[in-house]
């Protein structure tokens, strides 16, 4: 905790450095301070690929347990 708040960083590790295609991979933009999505050039704002869309439910997840962790404290 600091400054009052509670910090969740990304635990999910590149897929894409496991052979997973670039847009499939979760995390492919590499980010370790949180969650990271990127429209690609020309595509509309809310269109992201499949591997963005794995890793915020990813993250998501992992922001649930960390909430769950600190209830009641």
């Amino acid at each position: 905790m600091q400054h009052g708040m509670l910090w969740v960083g990304n635990p999910i590790m590149p897929e894409q450095h496991q052979g997973i295609p670039y847009a499939q991979a979760a995390n492919r933009l590499g980010s370790w301070s949180g969650l990271m999505a990127q429209a690609e050039h020309g595509s509309n704002a809310d269109r992201f690929d499949e591997g963005d869309i794995k890793t915020a439910q990813q993250f998501g997840e992992n922001f649930a347990l960390t909430l769950n962790a600190y209830q009641g404290l």
